[in-house]
């Protein structure tokens, strides 16, 4: 993950062996970054973005945030 200067955004990427393909790790991993410690009754904003092409991106973006917590998804 690289925090950007404004310490307000962030980039996340990932890469699996393609043997770990569809066992649910890059899920987890991902939802387990987007966990901060919030005090009660915030949320992060949370924006979605991913190159049209990454189909197997996309899908783990929706899995790990759902469009109905986060921005939708929108192209770089």
């Amino acid at each position: 993950m690289k925090l950007h200067d404004n310490r307000r955004q962030a980039d996340l990427g990932c890469t699996l062996a393609p043997a770990l393909h569809g066992q649910g790790y890059a899920t987890e991993a991902v939802r387990a970054v987007l966990q901060p410690p919030l005090p009660p009754g915030t949320a992060p904003d949370l924006r979605r973005m991913q190159r049209p092409q990454h189909r197997t991106t996309a899908s783990l973006l929706e899995r790990a945030v759902p469009t109905s917590k986060a921005g939708a998804p929108s192209s770089p």
